[in-house]
């Protein structure tokens, strides 16, 4: 009987143990649940916040281009209204304001150009105005010059100012089929060395004794243009149509005429020493007023003519 006791007590304490480990286990179980809900809040609340704050910088940044969007036009129109203004000073604050935004402001680039162009061509006599015109311009640019010394040989400094900007912006910013109308303007006496002018529209312009050594009108319409007494050495004029041209002791000596349409221009005194005007329109007779040499590029036709050679070898060329 003891022993029979003691195997019933070992049978007994061996149950109890192992329901004992069973409660122990499903105990741990109902744990390990609550901490991955605990963790899963944790996770959820975590991506709220991010979604909120992401939400907040959103706003932020909206407001931020908006308020610059509504400084840049405040400024824009400051800088306009200083282009009406009589003193000079003034007109060239605004001028350079305005050159300023063409920086900041990718998205005004093409209207300030615009914009700058139509005042060159608004506070210039066009050709053929008239004597009152022309007498207007000079009392104009004599009174520039008093109040200001940046006038440079009797050209408009608010003028030049305006052309230095369109000559010197950044033509990345510009679209494909961009073209800066300059049609009519006296843009006589300027200065833009370097400057990139391609593509202008340059009809019936006066650019008579302008200084643009090494700029490039490449593609410019320079038809009936006035090109006389210009320091354009070195320039670049590939592609230009400038039929009709006045270029009378133009110095373009080195300058990039290739497949420049120069028929009927005028080159009597003409520098082209040096310059390249394969494939250019352009006739022996043209250029026996020319100041040609052996270093001139010319088209074959016309380099073979004899009148053309003459005149070559009569240069020590």
């Amino acid at each position: 009987m003891p022993y029979r006791n003691s195997a019933q007590l070992r049978r007994t304490a061996q149950r109890a143990a192992r329901r004992g480990a069973g409660g122990r286990a499903g105990g741990g179980g109902g744990l390990d649940w609550a901490r991955r809900i605990e963790l899963a809040s944790v996770v959820l609340a975590s991506l709220v916040a991010a979604a909120g704050l992401w939400y907040s910088n959103v706003q932020v940044r909206e407001q931020l281009v908006l308020t610059q969007q509504s400084h840049i036009t405040d400024r824009y129109n400051a800088a306009v209204t200083n282009l009406g203004s009589e003193a000079v000073d003034v007109r060239l604050g605004g001028i350079y304001a305005l050159q300023r935004i063409m920086q900041d402001s990718r998205r005004d680039h093409r209207t300030i150009s615009n914009v700058l162009a139509a005042y060159i061509r608004t506070h210039t006599a066009p050709a053929g105005e008239g004597e009152q015109a022309e007498e207007a311009e000079e009392q104009e640019a004599a009174e520039a010059a008093e109040e200001d010394d940046t006038v440079l040989h009797g050209a408009r400094a608010d003028v030049n100012a305006a052309l230095l900007v369109l000559a010197y912006r950044d033509t990345t910013e510009d679209d494909p089929y961009f073209t800066l109308d300059l049609r009519g303007a006296t843009l006589s006496y300027t200065d833009f060395p370097y400057g990139n002018l391609a593509r202008a529209f340059l009809y019936r312009a006066d650019l008579s004794h302008a200084y643009f050594p090494l700029a490039d009108l490449s593609g410019a319409t320079l038809v009936d243009a006035d090109l006389s007494d210009v320091d354009a050495r070195g320039m670049y004029l590939a592609g230009a149509d400038m039929q009709g041209a006045f270029l009378v002791r133009a110095r373009l000596a080195g300058a990039d005429l290739r497949g420049a349409n120069l028929s009927e221009a005028q080159l009597a005194g003409a520098d082209l020493r040096g310059a390249d005007l394969t494939s250019a329109v352009v006739t022996p007779k043209q250029l026996v007023t020319a100041l040609v040499d052996s270093t001139t590029t010319l088209p074959p036709d016309v380099a073979a003519n004899p009148d053309v050679r003459r005149v070559i070898a009569g240069s020590g060329g």
